[in-house]
């Protein structure tokens, strides 16, 4: 992870967060630029209600966002809240990133290992292309591509602040 994280940092293609105690890697992130493409129904009914899509002939659309690329807790610091720390921290650069820079984006995307989704869906992420809890004939993906609006994101923030 080390190499890759610097090698990704040196090319300017994402940025990794981490967070050291005296002895050890205590969790991390990666972050970078991203896209949400919008390319189902169950994307338009979602976005539609979120903002006005265009009309495109129902082709895909595609919105920008934040990807989480990676989010690791050392097993010894879960369920300590070093988690939700960082997820907030994402959470606030985001916003700066929206409203203080104007930048546009949507929101933030992740693809999420089945084990993670109570996490993210705690913080408002819901899923992309296909509500997976309804579709229970469908294989079981490894990941689970999730994202938060904008708004939600404000919204936990400016609750929690």
């Amino acid at each position: 992870m080390k190499t890759k994280a610097l090698e990704d940092e040196s090319n300017n293609t994402r940025s990794t967060t981490v967070y050291y105690d005296e002895k050890q890697l205590v969790s991390y992130y990666t972050t970078s630029t991203s896209i949400i493409e919008v390319k189902t129904a169950y994307d338009r009914k979602i976005f539609n209600g979120l903002r006005s899509l265009p009309e495109d002939n129902n082709q895909s659309i595609v919105l920008p966002a934040v990807e989480i690329s990676w989010f690791g807790v050392a097993k010894n610091y879960q369920a300590k809240h070093i988690g939700a720390s960082m997820i907030l921290d994402i959470f606030r650069t985001v916003i700066k990133m929206r409203h203080v820079f104007n930048i546009g984006l949507i929101g933030i995307v992740v693809s999420s290992l089945p084990d993670a989704l109570e996490f993210y869906t705690h913080y408002n992420f819901r899923y992309l292309h296909y509500n997976y809890d309804d579709e229970q004939a469908m294989m079981i993906p490894e990941t689970y591509p999730l994202f938060v609006d904008i708004d939600s994101i404000v919204e936990i923030v400016g609750y929690l602040d």
